[in-house]
């Protein structure tokens, strides 16, 4: 029986993205409705002036952007003409129904101002892992073919791969920020007639589907 492989996860970052059909030109002023419907969605949180901010003079639409921060900008909801979303820094599976809540309140708040058309909404996980007990190479060996790329003078030391879905993707790869460690990324697509609160489970069967596939677990 093949050994499991144990990692401990070092950071996450986890995104909700609503892509709206066609931008919200009209709509998208922080002195108009918009501004104000977002800061009395997120009062409940204790935001403050001093949390709300946006480029004065973008140069380009998709620098056009209003970002309100929580939680000591651990959570930022942001909102462009294309799209508005929630990234949240090391977010706990505790925290799924707070994270579901604030991004609710934020889309609300842009669905009441700018009355957008939702075209689809996106959730991903990503995460840098240290392995503890083996290699990147021995977890993604069995998933990609190494023998063409290594060499007796240079042996291959990491091996990453993606699959792709009609609804998502997994990436798995060698990690920027842990030294020799795992990068993995889980993203998955939604109609958008699909409520926030059933993304966080599709989404955790997504991850467990990947962490099985690499038979590896975190400690």
């Amino acid at each position: 029986m093949t050994e499991e492989a144990v990692a401990k996860i070092e950071n996450s970052f986890l995104e909700y993205r609503a892509v709206f059909r066609n931008p919200i030109f009209g709509g998208w002023d922080p002195h108009g409705a918009l501004g104000p419907s977002l800061f009395a969605a997120f009062r409940p949180w204790n935001i403050g002036l001093e949390n709300v901010s946006w480029k004065t003079l973008p140069s380009k639409a998709n620098e056009i952007e209003m970002q309100f921060s929580l939680f000591n900008f651990r959570a930022v909801f942001s909102v462009g003409l294309g799209s508005a979303s929630l990234a949240v820094t090391d977010p706990k599976w505790s925290e799924r129904d707070l994270i579901v809540q604030i991004a609710s309140a934020g889309l609300g708040a842009v669905q009441s101002a700018a009355k957008p058309e939702i075209d689809r909404h996106v959730v991903a996980l990503s995460l840098h892992a240290r392995l503890l007990n083996k290699t990147l190479r021995e977890v993604t060996e069995p998933f990609v073919n190494v023998r063409p790329a290594g060499s007796p003078t240079s042996p291959v030391r990491a091996c990453g791969f993606s699959a792709y879905r009609e609804d998502g993707f997994w990436v798995v790869d060698l990690s920027a920020v842990v030294p020799d460690g795992l990068f993995a990324k889980v993203v998955r697509f939604f109609p958008p007639e699909v409520p926030l609160s059933a993304m966080p489970p599709a989404l955790d069967a997504d991850e467990t589907a990947l962490w099985e596939t690499l038979k590896l677990r975190f400690e």
